[in-house]
C-alpha cells in the first residue's frame, strides 16, 4: 500500500497517517454506534439500503429526479 500511495505523489507523513488509520479500523476502532442520529433527527436512522432506494434517481445516469418524499 505504501509504495502505491507514494507512487501517486502522496507525502510520507500522509501515507503514515493513512496506514495508521487503516490499522486502527482493522482492529475495530470504528466499530461503534451512538444515539446521535436519533437525538438530532428525532427518529431512528435509515439503513443504507433504504436510503439508496429512496434516492436511486440521484445515483443513476439520469439522476435529476427528486428523492422519494415518502421515504423518511
Amino acid at each position: 500500500m505504501r509504495e502505491t500511495l507514494c507512487g501517486y505523489g502522496l507525502g510520507g507523513w500522509l501515507v503514515d497517517m493513512l496506514e495508521e488509520y487503516a490499522q486502527a479500523y482493522a482492529a475495530g476502532w470504528g466499530d461503534l454506534t451512538t444515539s446521535a442520529v436519533t437525538e438530532l433527527l428525532g427518529r431512528s436512522p435509515r439503513d443504507l439500503a433504504d436510503f439508496l432506494r429512496g434516492h436511486a434517481g440521484h445515483f443513476s445516469l439520469g439522476g435529476l429526479r427528486t428523492a422519494d418524499p415518502t421515504v423518511g
